[in-house]
């Protein structure tokens, strides 16, 4: 049974306050291709089944009555699955385009804040009789782990599907006074201090080990300063523009191909992604005449616990990383990504990215909003690398062709998400039409730097530059 309240995490609380500028909202978008019509009935049991049985989905955002207490989940006393899944047409002779377009003017809509915030579009009457599903939801109520998690509750290993599964109770939502919600948000805070305790701890043993730390101090000094100086670092110098309209691009790549070419540089698969994305940015401004010597990106970085079920919720970090991106050779791009990687993922420095989080979680919202795009203003790229499943996928009786994942670009020219599905991994590009209007020209730029990387595990043979850790 769902629990009728559930606590929101510092980050989430975060999240939810960007939201009053419409150009750092977390809205997050999901689309699946079909290969025939989904059977509409199976469709809505799945659906209604997976908000019984996954926290949030039933769940609505309700903020506390003291300023500075973070909101709280309650769920929807007049919860209507039918409000969330809804069936549109596109016009005639519409296709994969057209559903991308769909895609990215249903992310710029606000969620009503007496419900849940997703919603779901099943897409019917594409070409050769194919169907589309788009999923766009708030990212308070899951990171992008927790929702390949989530999508296990509705899609089936068979097109035959499970055959008759019994629905959980449905729950039942409680009256709330103020005076209980009070309460809640009072004993939230207590968890949080018992949390920043923790924490503090961390940061005191890493102080008592300073050989450890002393790389993590100085990358937290230049991140300090690079808050205080949004001017800081010889990055991107396409315009950075406060909306949140985004064109929707796909580029693919097989896993494997992705893989081989990091092994032959000794990286892994997220560094030859990175490699590409930095390699493609830098192709476009040579085109356009611009500078790039460095790419500050976004990459969150997964902190669920070994062996962790949970699918609803919040378990990222969310790191800012300056790459080369003067690098010509793929090959050696890789290895350097991975040697920043490997320095990246020390302890202390996720010490001191908690620390940030929570200094910011602690914001009014206008002082919150003003800090955030500050920072949002340095970012040439926000990204993320989720593992999908590798194996074929049905959904109510049709097979699942492709998963795509778009990610909110914030004030960046461009994001990125790969999404893995079935031996090949989709790269979903949200592009901002005004810093980059020749969208075509990007994404040749972005395949022809993707050919470059896939060739280097051609050179197998050479001595890997930096040797691949476990």
């Amino acid at each position: 049974m769902l629990p009728s309240t559930l606590p929101f995490t510092t980050a989430e609380s975060l999240m939810w306050h960007l939201d009053a500028d419409p150009s750092l909202r977390f809205h997050v978008v999901g689309v699946v291709g079909l290969a025939s019509q989904p059977e509409s009935a199976e469709l809505l049991r799945r659906m209604e089944r997976m908000t019984r049985v996954v926290p949030r989905l039933r769940h609505r955002v309700v903020p506390n009555s003291l300023p500075g207490l973070r909101p709280h989940w309650e769920l929807d006393p007049l919860f209507d699955l039918a409000y969330h899944v809804r069936w549109v047409a596109l016009p005639e002779g519409g296709g994969d385009a057209d559903v991308l377009h769909l895609a990215s003017l249903t992310r710029q809509d606000d969620f009503p804040p007496e419900r849940p915030p997703w919603r779901m579009l099943v897409v019917p009457g594409l070409p050769e009789g194919r169907a589309a599903l788009i999923m766009v939801m708030h990212h308070v109520i899951t990171d992008g782990v927790g929702a390949v998690r989530m999508a296990a509750e509705l899609f089936d290993l068979d097109p035959q599907g499970r055959g008759a599964v019994e629905l959980p109770p449905a729950p039942v939502a409680t009256h709330r006074t103020s005076i209980r919600r009070l309460v809640n948000g009072l004993t939230q805070e207590a968890d949080q201090v018992a949390a920043v305790r923790g924490i503090l701890r961390s940061a005191s043993q890493a102080v008592r080990q300073p050989r450890h730390s002393a790389h993590t101090l100085a990358d937290a000094a230049a991140a300090v300063a690079q808050l205080a100086d949004p001017n800081a670092g010889p990055g991107s110098a396409l315009p950075r523009i406060r909306s949140a309209a985004g064109t929707f691009l796909t580029v693919q790549v097989p896993v494997d191909g992705l893989r081989a070419a990091a092994a032959a540089s000794g990286g892994k698969l997220n560094d030859a992604y990175l490699a590409v994305l930095v390699g493609g940015l830098r192709r476009y401004h040579d085109m356009r005449g611009l500078p790039l010597e460095q790419a500050t990106i976004t990459m969150p970085v997964n902190m669920r616990q070994s062996g962790s079920t949970d699918t609803g919720g919040n378990a990222v970090l969310l790191k800012i990383v300056q790459l080369p991106a003067d690098i010509a050779d793929p090959r050696e791009r890789i290895g350097a990504f991975r040697e920043l990687a490997l320095r990246e993922q020390s302890d202390g420095a996720h010490t001191v990215s908690h620390a940030v989080e929570n200094a910011l979680g602690r914001l009014p919202g206008t002082l919150l909003r003003t800090a955030v795009g500050s920072l949002a203003d340095t970012i040439d790229i926000a990204t993320t690398n989720v593992p999908g499943v590798p194996i074929p996928l049905y959904l109510a009786g049709a097979r699942v062709t492709s998963m795509r994942a778009f990610l909110p670009r914030g004030r960046s020219p461009l994001s990125a998400a790969l999404l893995s599905y079935n031996g090949t991994a989709y790269i979903g590009l949200t592009v901002d039409p005004v810093a980059i209007p020749d969208t075509d020209v990007l994404v040749s730029c972005i395949e022809s730097e993707l050919e470059a990387v896939l060739g280097v595990a051609a050179q197998g043979d050479a001595e890997p530059l930096l040797a691949a850790s476990a």
